[in-house]
C-alpha cells in the first residue's frame, strides 16, 4: 500500500528543485502541498495566453461571473515512477464561488505543469493573483509491485493544450449580471413602451370623448332648428290663414258692393 509522504520530505522536493520546480517550502505543511496559480492565462478575447502584466494593464486580471480562464501552476513537477499524486481545491476558493476544472491526480512519472480551468459561478469578479494558492497535493509513495509500466508514462505538458487555445477561440462567457442588467434593461424599455402606450390611448379616448361632445353638441343643434323651422312653419302657416281669410273678407265686401251697385 502507497505511503503518504510528509511535511519534511516535501520541503526537501521544494529545496532540491527536482519533484517539485519553482516552489515554495512554506507551501508544504503536513501532508500536502499547496500548488500555486502560475502568472500566465489563457482567458477568451486574447488570441493567445497572456501574463498578467499583460491583462492587469487592460484591466483584464480578472474572471467575469460566468467565464472560465485556463491557468498554469507557478510549480512544475517531475515525478519518478514510484510517487503519485492526489488533488483536492482549496476549501478558500469555493468560498469565493470559484469551481476549479481539471483532473484529481497526478500520475508517476508526469514532468510539467499542471492546468487547471478556473470557473466563476459567483456574482461578482474574481482577481487573478499570480501565487495565490490554488489547490492541494497529497503525494503518495508506491510501493514496487504499484509502480507504472515505464513505457506507459503520461504525455508532459509545458504550455496550454493546442485543444484548450481551439477551445478558448470560441468562448463565449456568460455572465449573469450582464444578463441581470439586459433583462431589466428591456423590462425598463417595456415599462416605459407600456406608459407610453397608455398615455396615447388616454389621448385618444380624450380625443374620442371631444368628438362625441362636439356631435352631441351638433345634434342638440339640428333638433333645435328643426324645432324652430317647425314653429316658424306653424307661424307662417297661421299667419297665411289669417291673411287669406282677411283677403277673403276684403274680396268679399268688394263684390258685394259691386253687385249692388249694378243691380240696385
Amino acid at each position: 500500500m502507497a505511503d503518504i509522504i510528509g511535511e519534511k520530505e516535501l520541503r526537501r522536493f521544494v529545496k532540491e528543485n527536482t519533484i517539485i520546480q519553482n516552489g515554495d517550502a512554506s507551501c508544504a505543511e503536513g501532508i500536502k502541498y499547496d500548488f500555486r496559480l502560475g502568472s500566465r492565462f489563457l482567458k477568451a478575447g486574447f488570441n493567445s495566453p497572456k501574463s498578467y502584466d499583460e491583462l492587469n494593464a487592460r484591466d483584464a486580471a480578472i474572471v467575469e461571473p460566468g467565464e472560465v480562464v485556463f491557468v498554469l501552476t507557478n510549480e512544475r513537477v517531475e515525478l519518478p515512477l514510484d510517487i503519485s499524486v492526489q488533488l483536492h481545491e482549496k476549501r478558500k476558493l469555493s468560498h469565493d464561488g470559484i469551481n476549479l476544472l481539471g483532473g484529481r491526480g497526478i500520475d508517476p512519472g508526469y514532468k510539467g505543469y499542471l492546468v487547471f480551468g478556473i470557473h466563476n459561478v459567483a456574482g461578482s469578479i474574481f482577481r487573478l493573483q499570480p501565487e495565490r494558492k490554488l489547490v492541494g497535493a497529497t503525494f503518495y509513495r508506491l510501493t514496487e509491485n504499484e509502480i507504472v509500466d515505464p513505457d506507459k508514462l503520461p504525455e508532459p505538458l509545458e504550455d496550454f493544450p493546442e485543444r484548450l487555445l481551439d477551445l478558448i477561440e470560441n468562448y463565449k462567457p456568460v455572465n449573469p449580471i450582464t444578463i441581470s442588467s439586459k433583462l431589466s434593461e428591456i423590462q425598463g424599455r417595456i415599462n416605459e413602451d407600456k406608459g407610453e402606450l397608455l398615455r396615447r390611448v388616454d389621448d385618444i379616448d380624450s380625443k374620442i370623448s371631444e368628438v362625441d361632445d362636439r356631435t352631441k353638441k351638433i345634434d342638440e343643434s339640428i333638433l333645435d332648428a328643426k324645432a324652430q323651422v317647425k314653429a316658424w312653419a306653424k307661424v307662417i302657416a297661421w299667419i297665411m290663414a289669417i291673411a287669406g281669410a282677411l283677403i277673403a273678407a276684403i274680396l268679399a265686401a268688394h263684390y258685394t258692393g259691386l253687385l249692388g251697385r249694378i243691380f240696385g
